[in-house]
């Protein structure tokens, strides 16, 4: 059975994870104190309680990113999941309503970026040369071994020592 305060704990999480997502210094050991401070002072509770909620925060935030990725897609993931939250709008439970409005289009780029980050789509390009009216005397020895070969026409006529490129 969820007790009550779950929701009310887990919100407060929630609330902490966008803290520490708008200023990532916070991530930093030297400010651990500051952050307690500030958790604490916020919510109107212990230091100790406040820690918990950073720790709860800072797993939340470690399961966003893998281990063996660098600092630098570390923090663009972040980022997105900042957005993420942010275009999900505010909702203010005393009135009732949103502060902030949802932005649906925002929500949808955001995760669509992430989920690139995160390798979850691959672009596909095509790189399309066209070779119509290429002189084949201008190959040399080495370029028609190189097409001999299999090598794409294309890097051989890029190897000077393989195609011979005059000025007309």
């Amino acid at each position: 059975m969820v007790r009550a305060t779950d929701k009310i704990i887990w919100s407060r999480v929630d609330a902490v994870i966008n803290l520490i997502l708008e200023n990532t210094r916070y991530l930093d050991s030297r400010r651990h104190k500051e952050l307690s401070q500030l958790v604490a002072d916020k919510f109107d509770i212990s230091i100790r309680t406040a820690q918990r909620y950073i720790a709860a925060a800072k797993a939340d935030i470690k399961s966003m990113v893998t281990s063996k990725t660098e600092s630098a897609l570390e923090r663009a993931i972040m980022d997105r999941e900042l957005l993420l939250v942010k275009s999900k709008g505010v909702w203010n439970e005393k009135k009732k309503q949103f502060d902030i409005p949802p932005d649906y289009w925002l929500f949808l780029e955001a995760a669509k970026d992430r989920d690139k980050l995160l390798g979850l789509y691959v672009d596909k390009q095509k790189s399309e040369m066209v070779t119509k009216n290429i002189d084949m005397s201008r190959f040399t020895e080495f370029g028609l071994e190189q097409l001999a070969k299999g090598v794409d026409i294309q890097i051989v006529m890029l190897d000077p020592r393989a195609y011979r490129v005059e000025n007309e």
